[in-house]
């Protein structure tokens, strides 16, 4: 089944438990960046912080965004433009807050990241997957 001995598979377990380091996919390529667990959230807070993109928030933001598809699904349902079983569907019942990861851009000096925001599970998930035509 595997191509690895015993003291192979080992030492691979025991470096993706290894809470000191990162492993992570490069942004472009192939290749596998192993990086220092305190660097990684250095240049992950760097990234964030100079881009524009990202706030800062009180740490209600996960309450007001569920409280805002909330309203917005419940309207949509009174208003007649999506029936009871979408605006069930739309309607978180136990968000969780995004997780933000970076890739390493190897290709360019400092190899600063690629931020990637993972959406599962948040409050908007259900409603980003809903097309146009499923809303009047």
């Amino acid at each position: 089944m595997y191509n690895l001995t015993k003291d192979e598979k080992r030492a691979i377990t025991s470096l993706l438990n290894d809470p000191s380091i990162v492993i992570r996919p490069a942004d472009k390529g192939s290749g596998v960046v192993v990086e220092d667990a305190e660097s990684y959230i250095e240049k992950l807070e760097q990234e964030i912080g100079n881009c524009g993109t990202y706030q800062l928030l009180d740490g209600n933001g996960q309450q007001e965004a569920e409280r805002a598809v909330k309203n917005e699904a419940n309207r949509r349902y009174k208003e007649g433009h999506i029936c009871v079983e979408l605006r069930i569907y739309l309607i978180p019942k136990h968000a969780t807050q995004a997780k933000l990861k970076g890739n390493p851009k190897i290709h360019q000096e400092r190899n600063p990241m690629r931020t990637i925001v993972n959406g599962i599970g948040t409050a908007t998930e259900n409603m980003a997957g809903v097309t146009k035509r499923e809303i009047n």
